[in-house]
Formats: C-alpha cells, sequence, structure tokens
C-alpha cells in the first residue's frame, strides 16, 4: 500500500511538473517570430563554443571547492567535486533536485565521518549563500535597468530570508541550546514533528556548521562564492559571444546578470523535469529587459540551457566513473530516499 502511494505521489508530481513546464514554455514562445528567429539561429558564431566549454567547466569546478571548504574539508577535494558535478547531472535531468539529496546520501558512503544531515546541512547553507548573492546582484542591475518595484521587492524579500537564515543558523551553531529549544516549542505546537526525531539531525547539521564561525573557514567559503557566482555570470556572457547582433556594453551586461538572477530564481519551482520551461522564461525575462529581441533572447535562453545541460551530463558522467558510481546504483539511491521513513534514513547515516 505505501509503495502505491508513493507511485501515485511520483505520478501526479510529474503530472503537475509537466503541466509547469508546458506553461512556462508557452510564455516562452508567445508572439514568437519563427523566420526571425531562424536567422538568429544561422548567424550564430559556432566557433565560440570552446569558450564556453571552459567558462561552464571553470563554474562547476568552483562549486565543487566552495562545498570542499562548506564541508570543513572533511571530505576529498576531488570526491567533493565529483559528488557535486554528479548531483548537477542528476538535478539537469530528474526533477524535485533529487540531486542534492543524492549528494548528501553518498557522502557517508565513501568513507567520510560526515553525516546525511551534516552534508544536507552544508548544502543549505550553499543555498542560503547563493540567494544573498542574487540579492546583491540585483541591487547592482536596479539602478541600470530600472526594474519594476514589483521585482526589486521579490528579489529583496527572497534574498534578505536567506540573509537573516543564514546568520540564524550560524547563531544556531554556536548556541544549540536555543535551536532545541525552538524545536521544542515546535514539537509542542505540532506533535506529528515528535515522531521525526528531529533533535538528534539537528545536532548533526550544526556541529557541521559551526566551523563556519571560524574566519578562515568563512574567509574561504566567501571567497571562494565570489568566484562562483563571478563564473555563473561568465557563463551567461559567454553566450553571448555566440551573437553578433547583441552589442556588447554595460546596459545589456546588466540585462545578461538579470537573467543569471531570473534563471537562479526559478530553480525554485522543483517539479518541472530539467527546469524546462522556468528557465527560458526567466531569462528571456532577464535579457528583454536590456532591449534584446525576443527571437534572440529565446534562442539565447535555449542555447544557454542546453550547454548547460550538456556540461552537467559530461562532468556528471566523468564524476561517476571517477567515484566508481553507476547510474543503476543511483537508482537505487533514489529510491531508497523516496521510500525510507526519516528516522532509518537517519539512524543508518549518523
Amino acid at each position: 500500500m505505501a509503495a502505491r502511494q508513493l507511485n501515485l505521489k511520483l505520478w501526479r508530481n510529474l503530472a503537475i511538473g509537466i503541466f509547469l513546464s508546458a506553461f512556462f514554455v508557452w510564455l516562452a514562445f508567445r508572439d514568437l517570430d519563427w523566420s526571425v528567429a531562424g536567422e538568429v539561429v544561422q548567424n550564430l558564431r559556432w566557433g565560440q563554443i570552446p569558450i564556453l566549454a571552459i567558462v561552464f567547466s571553470i563554474s562547476l569546478l568552483a562549486r565543487g571547492v566552495r562545498w570542499y571548504f562548506l564541508m570543513s574539508q572533511q571530505v576529498g577535494l576531488k570526491a567533493s567535486i565529483h559528488l557535486l558535478n554528479i548531483s548537477m547531472l542528476i538535478n539537469s535531468t530528474v526533477p524535485f533536485r533529487v540531486g542534492d539529496l543524492v549528494r548528501a546520501y553518498f557522502v557517508p558512503r565513501i568513507g567520510s565521518k560526515f553525516s546525511i544531515w551534516a552534508a544536507l546541512g552544508t548544502i543549505v547553507a550553499e543555498r542560503l549563500l547563493d540567494m544573498v548573492v542574487l540579492l546583491l546582484l540585483l541591487a547592482v542591475v536596479f539602478p541600470i535597468l530600472q526594474l519594476s518595484a514589483e521585482v526589486v521587492a521579490g528579489g529583496l524579500l527572497l534574498g534578505s530570508t536567506a540573509l537573516v537564515g543564514f546568520i540564524v543558523m550560524l547563531i544556531f551553531a554556536t548556541r544549540p541550546t536555543w535551536a532545541h529549544a525552538i524545536l521544542r516549542r515546535l514539537e509542542n505546537f505540532l506533535p506529528v514533528l515528535k515522531r521525526l526525531n528531529l533533535a538528534t539531525p539537528l545536532d548533526r547539521v550544526l556541529e557541521a556548521l559551526k566551523p563556519l564561525m571560524t574566519f578562515r573557514v568563512m574567509l574561504q567559503v566567501v571567497i571562494w562564492t565570489v568566484i562562483v557566482w563571478v563564473a555563473t555570470v561568465g557563463e551567461a556572457w559567454s553566450v553571448s559571444l555566440l551573437f553578433p547582433d547583441i552589442e556588447l556594453n554595460s546596459f545589456v551586461f546588466a540585462s545578461v546578470v538579470l537573467a543569471v538572477v531570473a534563471v537562479s530564481f526559478s530553480i525554485i519551482v522543483p517539479f518541472t523535469p530539467a527546469a524546462v520551461g522556468p528557465f527560458e522564461a526567466a531569462a528571456i525575462f532577464g535579457l528583454m529587459a536590456g532591449g534584446i529581441s525576443r527571437e534572440v533572447a529565446l534562442t539565447f535562453a535555449v542555447l544557454w540551457h542546453i550547454i548547460s545541460i550538456i556540461s552537467y551530463v559530461a562532468w556528471g558522467l566523468i564524476g561517476l566513473g571517477a567515484m566508481g558510481l553507476s547510474l543503476r546504483q543511483i537508482r537505487q539511491s533514489i529510491n531508497v530516499l523516496g521510500q525510507t521513513d526519516p528516522d532509518d534514513t537517519a539512524s543508518r547515516t549518523l
């Protein structure tokens, strides 16, 4: 019965994802002049592709190194990079961002003392750091592009929430008794939480984040976060090199940065397979804010997404080979994560 309910839930979520993807694809392709779009594709500078491959690879490498420092170097550098690339491979082909869970799942299974909960804690910190950077990027492009008040307000809300969340996590890492006091109040308010036995996972997460309170570790994480986002913006900027019709100036650069911010926020929609639809719609919104035509913006968005997926798949497969993992093992891990009770998962990985 439980397996049947799980399958029904998965099919329901998949149907929601397909519907959302179709809706966002419609948003991206509506009012498109196909003849103009065809001319844009014919004029592309395909010889610039090697530059894109290099920039996209640097971005993935930087993310792996940052995660290595987020885990306080408790997992090897190569393993950190390969596991992150594997997670990006999964996220680019499977909905629900399962790759992040799989990344955490394999950390204790490669000989590390880091638990799955501790690894998940570093991934949450990683996401919050990224949201803070997106807030800063939005603040930079707002005066240049004169965005609507609604767009700015939404970005500021998400970014500010992430900043507060990151600070609270660091405070709890040094004051775990405060975190447990809040947890007990939540359990009294929602008794169902008591069955999850969250106290032990909470300790593991906070213990993993505690090193971030040291100046050296935080400096390393901040430096690599900057490198990550310079490379991420570089990814989108390098795609613009394919388009002879795009005039490379500060205004267009600001629109490319806005596209990066919009695409990053669009990934919050977890149901869509490989972010198809939300990615394109978000990229088009950002690019058109800089005066780029819909046809060029759509071609830009589709190419950007395709190149991203190819990069994730290529480096993810390299990571699988380097870690001695197979696609079958990855599927099994996803099944375990989907079918196992949270208490059982925690007890086997802590």
